[in-house]
């Protein structure tokens, strides 16, 4: 019997964590933001690798996804350090200027 107490104790404490961790995600992953941008032009000859490279040096940035034949660049940062209208800024200063941002 107090084995059994035991498992069951030890399984309480298990899906107890395990929900903590999981809130603990969700509640990360809803500081996220997600911005896209369009009309990029990454037509020349190093300009992926010249956006990637800006991509890289911009704080807050957690992932991006570069489409040069759509002309477009997909950024996911962290809300709480960076904002879409910097990133754009960063971009402008980089050489690139995006028609649109949404």
């Amino acid at each position: 019997m107090k084995r059994f107490s035991l498992i069951l104790f030890t399984l309480c404490i298990a899906f107890l964590a395990a929900g903590i961790l999981i809130n603990n995600n969700q509640d990360a992953l809803a500081d996220d933001g997600r911005v896209i941008f369009s009309g990029v032009d990454l037509s020349c000859d190093g300009c992926q690798s010249q956006m990637e490279t800006s991509l890289d040096k911009i704080i807050g940035i957690q992932n991006y996804e570069i489409d040069a034949e759509s002309k477009s660049v997909t950024v996911w940062f962290d809300n709480e350090v960076m904002k879409p209208e910097w990133i754009n800024k960063s971009l402008e200063a980089a050489g690139f200027y995006p028609k649109s941002m949404k």
